[in-house]
């Protein structure tokens, strides 16, 4: 029971970053700035984690890799994902970026990792054709195809993150793990503001509540939920209660935000929760 809690407090904290960063948009902070403000505090947290565990003697070749699988993958996703929602409606950014399960089924089996079932393919399918349904009829500029394609590509990388990355996280303590991705990631976006000068940390204080939200609630509480939740029930299990992290997300844009889909984005919406509900279902446990 306490895994399935953990798992579900995993997805609702998910669910509210696209929230805090609109928030954070509208309150005049870029990009850049919300990233590395995310992904500083949330390494700041884990590292203090990390500390009060104990668990930081971990070899130099580990710490080296999950500092790079964070500067290129998480930072990477994190930017395209940021980048899509400046573009989009919240609801419309994360339901693009919610293909990613596919992906992920879809490149586990050409490197041979998974099998294409039967039940896959037809859950593929469903998750595809709720995806066309979803993006397609609602874009009416080119500025919204960019947040797509934007999405879209997020959702890519994040499958090969995830596919490069389960070993490695694997292979040490979770708050290690976490607070090395995020220390490579804030790094890196850190070295891209002062490399472009778009480091700008003069915007209000709203803006400065939505990055702690972002980072404490949508970072630091997720991320620690979502490694408790894996120990207890497994990635499998695990995944299917994550679908309640688009759920969450576009009802929230619904209440907050004045987000509303069209009953052809609400069929689309329910194929891609059933189709990636039954990829969980009938996944390996990776």
């Amino acid at each position: 029971m306490a895994g399935i809690v953990l798992a579900a407090l995993s997805a609702v904290a998910h669910g509210w970053v696209a929230i805090f960063v609109s928030y954070a948009y509208a309150a005049g902070v870029n990009t850049v700035t919300a990233l590395a403000l995310r992904f500083g505090l949330a390494a700041l947290l884990f590292i203090c984690l990390v500390l009060w565990n104990g668990t930081w003697a971990v070899r130099l070749r580990y710490v080296a890799a999950l500092l790079l699988l964070g500067a290129v993958g998480y930072a990477g996703v994190a930017g395209l994902y940021f980048y899509a929602l400046k573009l989009l409606p919240v609801s419309l950014a994360v339901l693009s970026f919610y293909a990613y399960p596919a992906m992920v089924c879809l490149l586990a089996a050409a490197v041979g990792q998974e099998n294409l079932t039967c039940a896959k393919l037809k859950a593929l399918t469903a998750a595809i054709a709720g995806l066309v349904l979803v993006v397609g009829p609602g874009l009416k500029h080119q500025g919204e195809w960019r947040g797509v394609v934007a999405a879209l590509v997020a959702a890519l990388l994040y499958s090969v993150y995830l596919l490069m990355g389960t070993r490695l996280v694997g292979s040490v303590p979770p708050e290690v793990a976490a607070a090395g991705v995020c220390t490579g990631a804030a790094l890196s976006s850190l070295f891209a503001g002062l490399g472009t000068g778009s480091l700008d940390l003069s915007f209000s204080p709203t803006g400065w509540l939505a990055i702690l939200g972002v980072a404490v609630v949508g970072t630091f509480l997720a991320v620690a939920c979502l490694f408790a939740a894996l120990r207890r029930i497994g990635a499998s299990h695990t995944a299917i209660i994550g679908s309640l992290e688009p759920t969450v997300a576009v009802v929230l844009a619904g209440l907050l935000l004045g987000d509303h889909l069209t009953w052809w984005q609400v069929v689309g919406f329910w194929g891609i929760l059933w189709g990636t509900g039954v990829l969980a279902l009938h996944g390996s446990g990776n």
